[in-house]
């Protein structure tokens, strides 16, 4: 698995990312993909992951995680297609960035894995199987039940659209 790390042209990672890749052990590879575009950055981590035959996981460079995230997420993509983690805020009452199919806020209840309608991208694992069906998956900010949304749920549309299931762990 691939571990992805999109960044905004000229940004600055915190150091307590930094020192979760740095604790990870040397046989998962990470990627840092830099420009001005977040969703090209997203698109050319998927292509990488597509070309080199590997599950993708994404994580924003303003996540902390540990090894057993990393994990989880490896033993999740062996049989789910798209997997995301519940990505903790620093904005107290923020309710997790999971959603259902009318994209309204679903309450994470318990520690079992379960299906979600789209979801946001700061901790999100794709399958091979989804890598080798989609094409430049992540585009700029769409409308969607007339709000404008970014990159991550136009993401999960598609994915859905083309027949992929997501869940949250």
């Amino acid at each position: 698995m691939i571990i992805g790390v999109p960044i905004a042209y000229q940004a600055s990672i915190p150091a307590a990312h930094v020192k979760c890749l740095m604790a990870l052990p040397h046989h998962h590879q990470h990627i840092f993909q830099e420009s001005c575009s977040i969703p090209l950055n997203r698109n050319k981590l998927f292509e990488t992951a597509k070309v080199k035959n590997e599950d993708l996981l994404m994580i924003d460079s303003d996540m902390t995680f540990i090894l057993k995230d990393i994990e989880r997420m490896e033993d999740d993509l062996k049989t789910y297609d798209i997997v995301t983690g519940v990505a903790a805020m620093n904005f107290p009452g923020l309710p997790a960035a999971v959603f259902d199919e009318n994209l309204k806020s679903i309450p994470i209840v318990g520690d079992k894995l379960f299906e979600v309608g789209s979801c946001g991208a700061a901790f999100l694992g794709i399958s091979k199987s989804v890598l080798d069906k989609l094409t430049e998956p992540f585009n700029e900010l769409d409308f969607v039940h007339g709000k404008k949304r970014g990159e991550d749920i136009s993401f999960c549309l598609t994915a859905r659209k083309a027949g992929f299931k997501i869940h949250c762990d």
